[in-house]
């Protein structure tokens, strides 16, 4: 019977299935894909905030509408991952805060003196 192993990744009679263990993690099933969407919301807000910024130095207008709601689903989603996973994006987000202050500065300057 060649081609006929043995399968590491199938239980034995001896091991419960993946959906048979009750484990204390709750992110021990946790799909990497999880981590990749939040990467890429990182990156995508960090890219408007940084364009937002550009945009206010020129003298344009912006509309912040929505931003709360996407930072709130950014949240949201990093609260859904494991400690690990979340730790990983933890460079993303200190990028999206050195984005977000630079928009508040890049605000703060356009405002006329009162």
């Amino acid at each position: 019977m060649a081609g006929w192993g043995v399968d590491k990744n199938v239980p034995t009679m001896n091991e419960p299935a993946m959906h048979d263990q009750t484990p204390d993690d709750p992110h021990a099933h946790e799909r990497p894909e999880r981590a990749a969407t939040l990467d890429a919301r990182i990156a995508s807000l960090t890219g408007a905030l940084r364009v937002a910024q550009t945009l206010v130095q020129a003298g344009r207008a912006i509309d912040l509408r929505g931003l709360r709601e996407q930072v709130g689903v950014l949240c949201a989603q990093a609260l859904d991952l494991s400690p690990e996973a979340g730790g990983r994006a933890v460079p993303g987000l200190e990028a999206l805060g050195v984005a977000l202050a630079g928009l508040e500065a890049a605000l703060r300057a356009a405002e006329p003196a009162a």
